[in-house]
């Protein structure tokens, strides 16, 4: 026997309350985007804009617009932009987020300051969303989907392992293709070459650790 109408229109009514929240908050989380740490080794700290105080990070917690992340000798992270990219910074590195934000007329926008060491940035699939790296006075815009950027004092390197990236320094631009290194001293461009078999093998550990992650064993281990 089918129950009454208003049976059924009680019912509809509740299970439209019960959705409403979940629709609101996957909106929530669009307009507000975080970075998650999804694997976290050695001494790794973050310095929160808001509280202008440094924590040490832990696996799960969240970086934010305007904080700076710390990485110490032998000790490295894993950040998520979820559906959109991953980050990993090695030891002693220094990264500043200098914006990530969402506008409902311009969409997401995302900024990463390399202040000194190494960073490789893996996108899901190429950005339709501003994503910019600084070192330096070298500016590089993701048009691709893999790329690692190292910065040493006045030296800066952007590896253009998948895609091309467009690198820009004092009016001068330059076009990373895949495979290719381009190369700026003191924000002046010195070369482009292309990416060495040590350097390919330094990727290939990122990749192998990526997919532990992916496979939920961070460390390599069942």
């Amino acid at each position: 026997m089918r129950p009454p109408l208003s049976i059924l229109k009680a019912t509809v009514g509740i299970t439209a309350i019960l959705a409403f929240p979940f629709v609101s908050s996957v909106r929530a989380d669009d307009a507000d985007p975080r970075l998650r740490v999804l694997d976290c080794v050695g001494q790794v700290s973050a310095y929160r804009d808001e509280t202008e105080e440094s924590a040490r990070l832990r696996i799960d917690q969240h970086v934010d617009d305007g904080d700076r992340i710390i990485t110490g000798p032998k000790s490295e992270a894993i950040l998520r932009l979820k559906n959109r990219l991953y980050l990993h910074l090695a030891p002693n590195t220094r990264l500043s987020i200098s914006r990530l934000r969402f506008d409902e007329s311009k969409g997401l926008t995302f900024r990463v300051t390399l202040l000194e060491g190494k960073m490789v940035a893996q996108m899901d699939q190429i950005p339709n969303y501003p994503f910019e790296i600084y070192a330096g006075d070298v500016l590089c815009r993701a048009h691709g989907t893999l790329v690692e950027v190292v910065k040493r004092g006045d030296q800066v390197r952007i590896y253009s392992h998948q895609g091309a990236f467009v690198v820009s320094s004092r009016g001068h631009t330059e076009i990373a293709k895949k495979g290719q290194v381009v190369s700026c001293t003191a924000g002046k461009f010195k070369d482009k070459s292309s990416i060495s078999i040590e350097d390919e093998a330094d990727l290939t550990e990122w990749r192998d650790h990526l997919h532990d992650i992916r496979t939920g064993h961070p460390h390599g281990r069942p």
